[in-house]
């Protein structure tokens, strides 16, 4: 089992370049800059190899843009929607680096051949700051169907009684989507076909 501990917070001042005309964006939702009062939007824009890449811009101008995460083409649909609903509940959005040209011609790794930065497998544990431990595993509820649950314990192999917990608040906690997005869906997928075992709650990033 590998252990990743929370990364600092990425933070950036730089302008963004506007995406180019053919790449067509879709809209993944809006959020209202409480430090500009500018309204803002979610897009989903066309990458290389068919990856896609999620950005936060300026809903008036389509400027701005900021990278929030860059979905290799074998990750699902959902990926998208799961993102956006963490970035946009992240009182901190809006920190993410600015769209680089580049960022629209490079391919991101798949699940079958994952970034050297970030070796995420499904029993990855994840520590943060305070030394709370997050994984992903089986829970049942008052003997209630079986579900796959992001959960919370405290020590550093994390002895004591699991607490569930959302997407959401994992990247809360570690200040980063990742490695946590990709876990959720490496867990997603392997398990997508699976009816013993209910996802619904871990693919619904902020359902409690």
């Amino acid at each position: 089992m590998s252990t990743v501990t929370a990364p600092q917070p990425r933070t950036s001042q730089q302008p963004a370049p506007r995406t180019h005309a053919h790449r067509t964006p879709s809209r993944l939702g809006r959020y209202t800059d409480h430090n500009s009062g500018a309204t803002r939007e979610i897009v989903c824009v066309p990458g290389a190899g068919g990856s896609r890449l999620v950005v936060d811009r300026d809903a008036l101008t389509g400027g701005d843009g900021r990278l929030v995460a860059h979905l290799a083409s074998d990750e699902p649909p959902e990926n998208d929607r799961i993102v956006t609903e963490v970035y946009i509940a992240d009182d901190s959005k809006g920190n993410c680096r600015p769209v680089e040209a580049e960022d629209l011609e490079l391919t991101p790794y798949t699940s079958s051949s994952p970034s050297t930065d970030c070796e995420a497998s499904p029993d990855t544990e994840l520590i943060d700051s305070d030394g709370v431990v997050y994984r992903i595993q089986e829970t049942s509820e008052d003997g209630s169907f079986p579900e796959l649950r992001w959960t919370s314990s405290t020590g550093s192999t994390g002895q004591e009684e699991p607490i569930a917990v959302t997407l959401r608040d994992v990247v809360a906690r570690l200040e980063d989507y990742e490695p946590a997005r990709t876990i959720t869906s490496t867990v997603l997928t392997v398990h997508h076909d699976n009816r013993c075992l209910s996802t619904g709650r871990l693919q619904g990033s902020g359902s409690a």
